[in-house]
């Protein structure tokens, strides 16, 4: 009953899946993105070792969790699932976000958008709709069976995706609840399935998903340049430092034109008036124009002095649908 009260707390846990083989890829992250961003960020890169000799392992040191599991591709939702329980015992927490350790952060300002990021979920937490599921909402219309074995072979040819929304593992989030929903209800069932983002959102329960949160992640991560590791023990880590850097510059070269996520710029991290061609992640099922209106409002005028006014943005669950059909509305410059 007063387990919680002797756990450390964390208001967000960053979880990032990697393995042993391509540890590069971990130290690669450390050394570059990982270190702008929010101090007060706590984050663990995730290995599996089916040796140990025990369910999990921290190496605070190292920034590192290790858990009872094979290290290889089509463990990965155990991976995840184990990580999920070892991070469930040990913290309090209110959102764990999960990412991989192939992707690079190409932000100039990480530590203003995922602090940003991190404001807005818990002030929704507080309000009467809370986010528990986000990240980049994909939508699987209809049942087919997966080509992503032509990317990774281990996985079966015959993989059957049904209908379902869900976040791409590129980045997303949930809520400490949601996360004991899943471990206590469905963590069997994922760990028997193949794909981990995939999986996380078929087995979510649609309480759970009912303002799932667009977060546009291709604009916050990109993939890591391919390298190799005997590239960098042979001396040449300066030029996949410059090949992983790529993507940085270019979002630097850009002027700025707050592109990124409502109502943070996912590129300078400001919070700035929308221009023509701002995206809102937001549909409205009813009085569209005018919540609309009040969106800009709050974000142009006094959201960030009027505490109250965002928070009533927030409380009009009534009228918003976050990451559904029409989630991508696009507002002219003349509304």
């Amino acid at each position: 009953m007063f387990r919680h009260l002797f756990k450390e707390y964390e208001e967000i846990i960053l979880i990032i899946l990697s393995c042993k083989k391509y540890r590069f890829k971990a130290e690669q992250q450390k050394r570059g993105w990982l270190r702008q961003m929010p101090q007060s960020l706590r984050y663990f890169h995730i290995e599996g070792d089916p040796t140990l000799n025990r369910e999990y392992i921290f190496l605070d040191k190292e920034n590192k969790l290790i858990v009872r599991t094979e290290d290889d591709y089509v463990s990965l939702p155990r991976k995840v699932m184990a990580a999920f329980y070892a991070i469930m015992q040990r913290f309090q927490f209110k959102y764990l976000w999960k990412t991989d350790d192939d992707q690079n952060c190409i932000l100039s300002r990480p530590d203003i958008y995922f602090g940003n990021l991190q404001s807005s979920l818990l002030a929704a937490k507080k309000s009467s709709m809370p986010f528990h599921y986000g990240g980049n909402i994909i939508h699987v219309r209809k049942q087919h069976v997966s080509s992503y074995y032509t990317k990774h072979p281990e996985l079966p040819k015959n993989l059957s995706i049904e209908p379902v929304s869900y976040c791409s593992g590129r980045f997303y989030f949930l809520s400490h609840t949601a996360i004991m929903y899943l471990l206590e209800f469905e963590r069997k069932q994922i760990e028997g399935m193949f794909l981990e983002d995939y999986a996380i959102g078929r087995c979510l329960h649609q309480y759970y998903k009912s303002t799932m949160l667009h977060v546009e992640s291709e604009a916050i991560f990109r993939d890591f340049a391919e390298y190799s590791q005997e590239a960098i023990e042979a001396g040449t880590e300066a030029e996949a430092n410059e090949k992983v850097e790529e993507g940085t510059t270019i979002a630097k070269e850009i002027s700025c034109g707050c592109r990124g996520w409502w109502p943070w710029c996912g590129y300078c991290g400001k919070l700035s008036a929308p221009p023509s061609n701002r995206y809102f992640f937001v549909s409205v099922r009813a009085g569209r124009g005018l919540l609309a209106a009040a969106i800009i409002t709050a974000a142009t005028v006094s959201l960030w002095r009027i505490p109250s006014l965002s928070s009533a943005v927030f409380s009009l669950g009534n009228f918003i649908d976050i990451g559904t059909k029409k989630g991508l509305q696009k507002l002219s410059s003349s509304f």
